[in-house]
């Protein structure tokens, strides 16, 4: 490829740039005229763009086209086998000024034929003859002559091809007059020009199309293959087609994947064989818009290894990408790039250097990020931070794996044979200038400065990963990063990873991860310090059945052991949700007595048989219920399932909705809303609010009135525990909290229920009937028997009891000697309720 070689920005790779090359375009015959309109005709042709119509009903594009001029010669035209298109010229034009018939027929008319004849012997079909004429004012009332040399040269060379002979005014001589010609002139070698790309591709795709097919033969080769079809994309870059010229990479790349693929299963090609030798260079990608020669030259030459190869063909397709103004698309194809390769790596068995993969991935991690952050407009960084999150993960993990390597990592001491990895990881880094690269040796260099760039990019990973909305992938990042502070011996910030993790993983309900983040957090809490959080969360290890048992009572004892060690005062308090599942609840109140009796069902995720000295359950009253509710309540109340002590999913509540009417000052009907009274309830931050919040302290709620029992012996599984009460007073009592009391140090209280538990205590006045086995008859003393039902209530010793009857009825205790009057006072025991 005949180019100029200019360098990037780090002035060491020798680059060509194809976006700058332009289609050529020959001249023929009168070269001074050209010249002299060369600059005018240069600058015409890209001011508008131009629909290119391709062959094969293909998507219609719009292309600027430019052109670079160069003399017509034998040398510029193309050679059989010559496929370098961007160096060929596609378009031939030829200029003359001649106004004279018989000068024409003299002399241009012979250096036309021979011009022609050339074109004819080298196949070209692409050509246009140009007469440039003089206005002149003195000749435009005269005559025209009856034969023109246009109309000689349309009648010898444009009998069949009538639009590639034009005839325009000198606009150098009469701007004016000109400007409809020599836009006719524009518009037809814009038009012309595009046709001969055209009818050159189409050829030139059939060549492509015919090596593909052969690619099973023996002697074919992929390398060449690919230099041959790049030199397609080189042409659709220089027309500025991007999207086209992504294609052919596309295609390329899809091609080489499905011959590794192959290699797999059994079949091997000889041009595989050069990829498959032991790498010795691993520098990562290098994201220019030019072409890298250096690399280009190491395909041709066949030298080339996997790596490079992946690397030259990614990065040309991230120029076409960056060319179409799609960074977010270079940062969506990274991850599946990277981890392609690596599993060609594995396919094709190539030999690498310990640490050499990870340095690569990290290498190339750190150039695609470097290349979309160059995109600072808002739109373009909302785009490719969905992806870019990813890439600092990867970038992130692959650090830690050198660290690992390179004996980096907290608590390691570097060994003579994790310096010598460290030396031949650096070996295979050909490209020092750049700037990963730098910052790869500057993390290599010690422990403190790995740890600084570890954490700064787990950082970057993590914010990232919030500012698009993955919260579960930062949490998952923190909980990695948790072990990297307990590893330095920071604990509280390590403590603060793990409780966001274990939140996490709770509310998402990934058991098994949410049970190792109670072992780190435990052992974090142990070590700062915090006995009574340390207390809890052996309490909850207890009780994760993800554990093995030998687990779970070791932290069940450590629990106990931390109590009795701590002796608090008051008691520590904890939440009971880990412990015990509220499975139904069921009150009673004895119709005839004060007594309420509440049976509770229970699960018990302890993992032993526990005493717990005594199991209260909180009550409040809510004042005297009239009849009607009375009615209403009872069993509904009284009694809940475990279906509807379940936690309400808040996504299943009605909203809050109200109609609101706007009126004109009319007081007609403006519009009528539907609006929610209370957004800020609904609409909220799910990462601090709800979602990933927990109630860590749970308040202790008023136990004057409660429901108790003593010495339970709670085990494993379904249990069913009766507490019971007087109440002495009338009314709705609700259920508020259930407190368990462990080791006489920790109260276990229950959370808040959602759901309304509540009875109702009513007191029935006292009951008193005289009865008689028949009807009173006058005149007779006759024994009638007092009967006294107390009901709900106490009678106490010596409460008088005072009997009064109508006229004519008299009355005497049947063991008074006394007379029989209309009153008669009794003195009655005690009854009790």
């Amino acid at each position: 490829m005949n180019t100029t070689k200019i360098m990037n920005g780090t002035d060491r790779i020798p680059e060509i740039s194809i976006i700058d090359r332009k289609p050529i375009v020959t001249y023929a015959g009168d070269k001074d005229l050209f010249l002299s309109l060369e600059s005018t005709l240069s600058s015409s042709l890209p001011n508008e763009p131009t629909e290119w119509r391709r062959a094969y009903g293909r998507a219609i594009k719009m292309v600027n086209v430019s052109a670079t001029f160069v003399p017509f010669t034998k040398d510029v035209l193309p050679k059989e086998g010559d496929h370098h298109l961007i160096d060929q010229p596609m378009f031939h034009m030829y200029w003359s000024q001649c106004s004279d018939v018989d000068t024409y027929k003299s002399t241009v008319r012979e250096d036309i034929e021979m011009w022609m004849r050339v074109l004819m012997q080298y196949n070209l079909n692409d050509w246009m003859i140009v007469l440039v004429e003089t206005y002149d004012f003195r000749k435009s009332n005269k005559l025209l002559p009856r034969t023109t040399v246009f109309d000689k040269i349309k009648s010898d060379f444009g009998a069949k091809h009538a639009d590639r002979c034009l005839v325009v005014i000198n606009p150098l001589k009469s701007e004016s007059r000109s400007a409809g010609s020599w836009r006719g002139l524009v518009v037809n070698t814009r038009l012309l020009l595009l046709t001969a790309y055209d009818r050159t591709l189409i050829k030139f795709e059939e060549i492509i199309r015919e090596q593909r097919e052969r690619r099973n033969q023996a002697g074919w080769s992929f390398c060449k293959y690919f230099l041959l079809q790049e030199e397609l994309a080189f042409v659709l870059e220089m027309l500025g087609v991007y999207e086209e010229a992504l294609v052919q990479y596309d295609e390329l790349d899809a091609l080489f994947t499905q011959f590794v693929l192959n290699f797999n299963l059994g079949e091997t090609p000889d041009w595989l064989t050069q990829f498959q030798s032991p790498l010795d260079s691993w520098d990562g990608l290098s994201i220019t818009t030019g072409v890298n020669t250096k690399e280009r030259a190491r395909i041709q030459n066949n030298t080339t290894s996997v790596l490079q190869f992946r690397n030259y063909l990614f990065s040309r397709q991230c120029a076409m990408l960056l060319y179409a103004n799609k960074p977010s698309e270079v940062a969506e194809r990274t991850l599946p790039y990277l981890h392609n390769c690596i599993r060609e790596l594995s396919l094709l068995d190539v030999s690498i250097t310990q640490g050499a993969s990870a340095c690569w991935v990290f290498l190339s991690c750190l150039e695609i990020l470097q290349t979309c952050e160059n995109y600072k407009e808002t739109i373009h960084v909302e785009s490719y931070s969905k992806y870019t999150a990813g890439i600092w993960a990867y970038a992130r993990q692959k650090l830690e794996e050198l660290g690992q390597l390179c004996g980096l990592m907290p608590g390691q001491k570097q060994t003579s044979e994790q310096i010598h990895t460290s030396v031949q990881i650096f070996s295979g880094l050909r490209e020092e200038y750049a700037k990963p690269i730098e910052k790869l040796k500057k993390a290599l260099s010690c422990p403190q400065e790995f740890s600084k760039q570890y954490l700064e990019l787990s950082e970057l990973a993590m914010g990232t990963y919030k500012h698009i909305g993955r919260v579960r992938s930062a949490r998952s990042l923190g909980y990695d990063l948790a072990k990297f502070y307990w590893s330095i011996g920071d604990y509280a910030t390590a403590t603060s990873f793990l409780q966001n993790a274990l939140l996490c993983y709770e509310q998402d309900g990934w058991k098994q991860l949410a049970a190792g983040a109670r072992l780190h957090l435990a052992q974090s809490y142990l070590k700062l310090g915090d006995m009574l959080k340390y207390a809890k969360m052996c309490l909850s290890i207890a009780c994760t059945s993800e554990l093995d048992l030998t687990t779970r009572l070791k932290h069940y004892e450590e629990m106990k052991k931390t109590l009795i060690t701590a002796q608090p005062d008051p008691p520590w308090t904890g939440t009971l949700t880990d412990c015990l599942t509220l499975l139904d609840v069921d009150i009673q109140v004895d119709p005839g007595s004060t007594k309420v009796t509440a049976t509770f069902d229970v699960e018990c995720h302890l993992p032993v048989d526990t005493h717990v000295s005594i199991i209260s359950a909180a009550i409040s009253h809510h004042g005297t219920k009239n009849e009607k509710r009375h009615r209403d309540s009872s069993e509904n109340n009284r009694r809940k399932s475990k279906e509807s002590l379940a936690p309400i999913n808040p996504f299943l509540l009605r909203l809050p909705l109200a109609v609101r009417l706007d009126y004109k000052q009319d007081k007609s009907l403006a519009a009528a809303n539907v609006e929610m009274k209370n957004q800020k309830s609904l609409v909220r931050r799910t990462d601090s609010h709800g979602k990933y919040r927990k109630i860590s302290t749970v308040s202790k709620s008023d136990f004057t009135r409660s429901l108790v029992c003593h010495n339970v012996i709670l085990k494993p599984g379904p249990n069913t525990l009766t507490l019971t009460s007087e109440v002495n007073e009338a009314g709705t009592y609700r259920l508020n909290q259930l407190c368990v009391l462990l080791v006489d140090k920790f109260e276990l209280l229950s959370l808040p229920h959602s759901q309304k538990i509540q009875f109702d205590v009513v007191h029935t006045l006292p009951t008193i009937a005289l009865t008689n086995n028949s009807e009173l008859l006058a005149g007779l003393i006759q024994t009638a028997i007092l009967q006294i039902t107390s009901q709900g209530y106490h009678i106490s010793q010596g409460t008088e009891l005072v009997l009064k009857s109508n006229s004519g009825l008299t009355m005497q205790q049947g063991s008074s000697d006394e007379n029989m009057e209309n009153q008669l006072s009794l003195i009655l025991p005690e009854v009790l309720p």
